[in-house]
């Protein structure tokens, strides 16, 4: 009983530790992209509950409602909280299999390392995903050589970091095949016994699954249609636009093909940066969604250009 109370006290303390660059801010450190998350949580949260309709945005859903959850309109100190508490819990863990008899001054000493040597508390005190990505690692980690399945709550909670970790951004759901072959590689040179490498396989197998299957009921719930990722912005078509590429197309073919971007050919940014986010009359504006929703039906071939 000793034991469990100290460790919840190192893994808070060094939460805490985590949190120091947005002490430092005297609050939680903002991106562009975390006013969309905030209000889009909000969003699904309504619809969650009562079935009001919104737009769901163009982000994960599932960071947002993690933002909104521990938001709550009130104060965003605990979503950097939240997200600092399980990147402890998590390195805890880790560092329990690297070394099993470790103590918390020990621990909290290498928290204290990280904080002031690397960007680490940075990242937890964003209201962005991007921390989830170390979270991914140690979660892959701890479901790769062996979490104790013995102890229903810490092997539950991985499990949970790791499908959220998937989940909150895209890039996250490429990582993790990496991650699944470098536990496997790394299996093979320690010449683990079999039984732990099949173990290994099947809880990551089983959790990507599920975070797939997970993604996949999302969208369909919410966007009407089944895929990984809802509707996003054309990034595609901003890069060929920035490069000249896609001015030059669109001057040999708009004599010939309708395109609602036709109408804006002389006036076209001359970044991408600019017509995706740009204030200029031609930016991802309603006029561009509308022409690339139809895009997605027509398959226009300026997009795969």
């Amino acid at each position: 009983m000793r034991y469990r109370i100290v460790t919840i006290a190192v893994i808070l303390v060094s939460a805490l530790m985590l949190c120091s660059a947005g002490f430092y801010n005297r609050y939680a450190l903002l991106y562009p992209d975390s006013i969309e998350y905030i209000k889009v949580g909000k969003t699904i949260w309504n619809y969650l509950r009562s079935g009001t309709p919104g737009w769901f945005g163009q982000r994960s859903p599932f960071y947002s409602l993690f933002v909104y959850l521990l938001y709550q309109e009130h104060s965003l100190w605990g979503v950097i909280l939240g997200q600092s508490l399980i990147l402890s819990y998590l390195i805890w863990l880790s560092f329990r299999k690297i070394i099993p008899k470790f103590c918390g001054l020990y621990f909290l000493t290498i928290i204290i390392l990280l904080t002031l040597f690397t960007s680490v508390s940075w990242y937890t005190s964003f209201v962005t995903p991007d921390i989830f990505a170390a979270i991914l690692i140690l979660g892959i980690f701890n479901l790769g050589f062996g979490s104790d399945t013995s102890n229903t709550f810490q092997f539950g909670s991985v499990i949970a970091f790791v499908i959220l970790a998937i989940t909150v951004h895209t890039s996250h759901l490429i990582l993790t095949p990496v991650l699944f072959i470098g536990v496997i590689v790394i299996h093979l040179i320690l010449q683990t016994p079999f039984r732990l490498r099949i173990t290994a396989i099947v809880r990551l197998l089983a959790t990507i699954a599920a975070s797939i299957a997970i993604m996949l009921a999302s969208t369909y719930f919410l966007y009407g249609k089944l895929g990984l990722v809802g509707p996003h912005p054309p990034f595609l078509l901003a890069r060929v636009i920035g490069d000249g590429t896609g001015k030059l197309y669109l001057k040999e073919y708009c004599i010939q093909r309708d395109y609602a971007i036709c109408k804006y050919i002389d006036i076209l940014p001359k970044t991408s940066q600019q017509f995706l986010w740009g204030k200029t009359r031609v930016s991802w504006n309603d006029d561009l969604r509308k022409m690339y929703k139809e895009s997605e039906r027509k398959n226009y071939a300026l997009y795969s250009r």
